[in-house]
């Protein structure tokens, strides 16, 4: 499984990953997420951890 560590992009991209990471710690919930990696696109899960979010992408069974 991939694991990517994800963090504002500055200071205009920090309110809006804050207000995510927060709602998603505070509620205990996770967030399913599409991003592309290797020119596909791919499913993963994002969850908080600490200060950051954390990414893993999730793999389909053959």
């Amino acid at each position: 499984m991939q694991r990517k560590y994800l963090t504002a992009d500055g200071p205009v991209a920090a309110k809006p990953y804050v207000l995510l990471r927060k709602a998603l710690e505070r509620n205990g919930k996770v967030a399913a997420a599409t991003f592309a990696l290797r020119g596909r696109e791919r499913l993963g899960l994002l969850r908080p951890l600490g200060d950051a979010l954390l990414l893993s992408g999730l793999h389909w069974g053959r």
